[in-house]
């Protein structure tokens, strides 16, 4: 079974099962670090926690039976008012592990002034960074953000998308790569003709390309390119150099998407070199928001925020991050993987406390 790139198909990319996720919901944005005086000090507490996944994930690194991470708080002393941040490192996808978050955590001090963060995040590894500037940026007000659905490529995802779509889903990320290319090619002609006006596909072959599937697919892809947003990594890591792979999207019969690439090289190569696709970015990976979201200021209307299974917290967060980049549809259909509650709920101060208080902690 093909695994490069990402998650196992038998395990990851089912429909999402939960009665009460649906398409579109409502979370708060951030403020801006700066609302915050420069010297106030704050009280910085921080806890792990393991959330087991309902089933294990098939990864190309290994199975993934628990997600690990550090929640983070910071409360003004005077006032009482809190606000929350999530640590989810993920070493595959080149951040740090939960020892070297936890040990950045251990090195601050506990109440630490606004500045002082501040110079933490410059200095901090990625996930940690984050999830510090989560926090540190607080949350307020609201406004509605959409989810494309993740799914197979198979038999069954006609019928699964007529059932997504009435829980008000209009984008379907389709992963696929591992049955045979002909096969892959009917069920998605199948799959399109069911789809309704307004609806749309995504799909991700798990890097499983080579030379003969990029020729195999760039032949066919011409017919149903008005139905196909994107298809994302669809080549083997290593096979393109990067100004080969510019090439190679340039002349793609549908736009081509980054994602991997982006963890292992970052954006400045692909930038300098003029990626034309879509930029699929994993917030709670890349440090400080406000450095890549500068860099892709003028191609923000070709990128999509990706979860890496954050609780409430962490994709509260990323999708008031998404409010402020375009109105796509992000991938922020995660919480489905789990069984407990504390995925999204009602947005808000409440939510967050509520998961601070009763995730399990490692």
């Amino acid at each position: 079974m093909k695994q490069a790139g990402g998650f196992s198909t038998t395990t990851v990319c089912g429909p999402i099962q939960r009665g009460e996720t649906c398409a579109c919901w409502q979370f708060g944005y951030p403020l801006c670090v700066a609302s915050i005086p420069p010297n106030h000090p704050l009280t910085l507490d921080y806890r792990a926690y393991r959330r087991p996944f309902a089933q294990p994930l098939k990864a190309a690194w290994g199975t993934w039976e628990v997600r690990e991470g550090i929640l983070v708080r910071l409360r003004d002393p005077e006032s009482g008012t809190a606000t929350f941040g999530e640590v989810a490192p993920l070493p595959a996808f080149g951040s740090e592990g939960m020892d070297e978050a936890l040990a950045f955590f251990h090195s601050l001090q506990a109440n630490p002034s606004a500045a002082q963060l501040e110079e933490a995040i410059a200095m901090a590894p990625p996930a940690s960074a984050f999830g510090l500037w989560c926090a540190l940026s607080g949350s307020s007000g609201e406004g509605p953000i959409r989810s494309a659905a993740l799914l197979s490529l198979g038999e069954q995802t006609v019928d699964e998308i007529k059932a997504l779509r009435d829980r008000g889903f209009r984008t379907f990320k389709l992963k696929s790569g591992l049955a045979p290319m002909e096969a892959e090619w009917e069920l998605l002609q199948s799959t399109i003709t069911g789809l309704e006006h307004g609806e749309c596909l995504r799909l991700d072959p798990n890097q499983s390309w080579d030379h003969d599937a990029g020729q195999f697919w760039f032949s066919r892809l011409d017919a149903v390119a008005e139905k196909i947003e994107f298809i994302e990594e669809p080549f083997e890591e290593g096979l393109y150099p990067v100004d080969q792979m510019v090439a190679v999207a340039a002349n793609s019969p549908v736009p081509l998407a980054l994602d991997e690439s982006l963890s292992r090289m970052g954006l400045s190569e692909w930038l300098d070199n003029g990626w034309p696709g879509f930029w699929i970015i994993k917030p709670s990976l890349m440090g400080n928001p406000d450095q890549w979201r500068q860099s892709l200021g003028t191609v923000h209307e070709r990128v999509v925020l990706s979860s890496v299974f954050e609780t409430g917290i962490g994709l509260g967060k990323l999708a008031a991050l998404a409010a402020r980049i375009n109105d796509r549809d992000h991938g922020f259909g995660t919480e489905a993987y789990f069984e407990d509650t504390f995925g999204i709920g009602s947005p808000g101060n409440d939510q967050e406390t509520r998961i601070w208080n009763h995730l399990p902690s490692a």
